[in-house]
């Protein structure tokens, strides 16, 4: 597998043409995440954010996955500022089931790839959020995989951010922000 990295709209716009077909022939086949609904949030927010977009083609160059993030800045209580990854066409939409898109034929190399070309990135971002996985997609074992590739930071590990803010934090701004923040929905669970 051949990975790149789009970073901007115009290049991005080069994959019109493949993208529902690679999307009809893997299992995040949603409308979130087709074509024209990524084109319209592009066009009404999206362009304000920076694009990391991995792209897998195979060997005869065909597009095999698809990993569509965009760049932003997520902080804890407000405060604690982290380079975030996050799906194309989720904010401020509604749109449920982020995933990445994978052909089934060729699933694991892809992602693999796909994984490997995000940790090549790993200093341009922090962590990667994806809220409202499904199940039967197999997005949530797709995370989970790659979190061994990426690090503890796939769909922010609230442990691991706990601990960088009560470092960060002054005493009083941990103590306000604690009043704030009264549970947390970690990926176990709720947490208080």
């Amino acid at each position: 597998m051949r990975t790149e990295i789009i970073r901007d709209w115009a290049s991005l716009g080069q994959l019109e043409g493949e993208w529902n077909t690679l999307l009809s022939s893997s299992r995040a086949d949603t409308i979130f995440l087709r074509w024209q609904w990524i084109q319209a949030w592009g066009e009404a927010v999206g362009r304000a954010h920076p694009l990391l977009v991995v792209v897998a083609r195979d060997s005869q160059g065909a597009l095999a996955g698809v990993a569509p993030f965009y760049q932003s800045t997520l902080r804890l209580f407000g405060r604690v500022p982290f380079r975030t990854l996050r799906l194309l066409g989720d904010y401020p939409t509604g749109s449920e089931y982020p995933d990445w898109i994978v052909r089934l034929r060729g699933e694991d190399e892809a992602i693999t790839a796909l994984a490997h070309a995000l940790t090549r990135a790993r200093r341009e971002w922090d962590c990667i959020w994806m809220p409202n996985m499904s199940g039967w997609t197999g997005a949530i074992a797709t995370a989970s995989r790659v979190r061994a590739y990426t690090g503890p930071c796939m769909s922010l590990n609230w442990p691991i951010i706990f601990s960088v803010a009560r470092v960060v934090l002054s005493t009083a701004g941990r103590t306000s922000s604690t009043r704030r923040c009264i549970r947390v929905r970690t990926s176990t669970g709720w947490t208080s």
